[in-house]
């Protein structure tokens, strides 16, 4: 039987059909209750995700140590059906300790990195093992915002690294909680010294924004998926500012109030609006 990654490109149908007669065969087949599991995870049927899930960790051997993969998909499945009680055990069974309660899990797990499904990294707030609160502000295209809460996968696929202390970067599954601000993106025309005082405007009315144009970079395949190394230069992938050209900003918050401190700022500064859509 293929495992794990292996199952992708294939014929899941196929796949599908053939553990399902395995395990009607003999419903002992653990290895075929996982991957009937990640199939399920991979099309987000979540209630069929645990209950494979749940059955492939029931065969685990006595004494097993913690950290069976299959209570951790449980997990990902019980966060997707917002089933706190059947996600509790999940966590808990792989050996991570949360705290008593009934209602949705909100922990302390630091910061952390997501990549989007059209291939952003996005930084966050993680709340639970699955769930991330997205505090950088997306790109507008991808669909996703600022404080949206995303279902996030548990294996890395890469990693970040900012002041000397490295982060997993995690795969977003699917967008668990949705945020109603809208995300508002801006082009100026602007000298060094009216920028600044646009952020700083921007901070003083506690406007979250993002300088797009000077701190997104566009990495290779290597370095998305691995680590990145600025000290091969080859891979410094930072962005350059092209002299003049326009700079583009995110902001996440009220229209209304980003163009009444918009319209401040150009007469105070000089600046320049040239571009402003709001993505609702």
């Amino acid at each position: 039987m293929r495992r794990g990654a292996e199952l992708l490109g294939t014929d899941l149908d196929g796949a599908e059909h053939c553990y399902l007669m395995a395990v009607e065969l003999d419903d002992s087949l653990s290895v075929a209750w996982f991957d009937l599991g990640l199939i399920a995870k991979w099309r987000h049927r979540w209630a069929d995700c645990l209950e494979f899930n749940r059955r492939a960790a029931s065969l685990a051997p006595p004494g097993e140590p913690p950290g069976n993969p299959a209570y951790w998909n449980a997990g990902i499945a019980a966060t997707a059906l917002r089933d706190w009680t059947m996600a509790r055990w999940a966590w808990r069974a792989f050996g991570i300790p949360i705290s008593d309660g009934d209602g949705p899990i909100e922990e302390s797990f630091g910061m952390g990195v997501v990549r989007l499904p059209e291939g952003e990294t996005v930084w966050g707030r993680r709340l639970d093992p699955a769930r991330m609160q997205l505090l950088s502000i997306p790109f507008p295209e991808g669909g996703f915002r600022s404080d949206d809460v995303v279902l996030h996968d548990g294996e890395p696929v890469g990693s970040r690294v900012t002041e000397g202390r490295e982060y997993s970067v995690f795969n977003v599954i699917e967008q668990w909680h949705g945020s109603s601000v809208p995300t508002i993106s801006v082009e100026v025309e602007a000298s060094e010294i009216a920028l600044d005082e646009l952020l700083r405007l921007s901070a003083a009315e506690e406007m979250r924004v993002e300088n797009w144009t000077e701190s997104v970079s566009i990495h290779c395949l290597a370095c998305s998926t691995g680590r990145v190394d600025y000290d091969d230069p080859a891979h410094d992938h930072r962005p350059v500012r092209t002299p003049g050209a326009p700079i583009r900003l995110g902001f996440s918050a009220d229209e209304s109030e980003v163009r009444g401190m918009l319209a401040s700022w150009e007469s105070a500064t000089g600046g320049t609006v040239l571009d402003l859509v709001v993505h609702r």
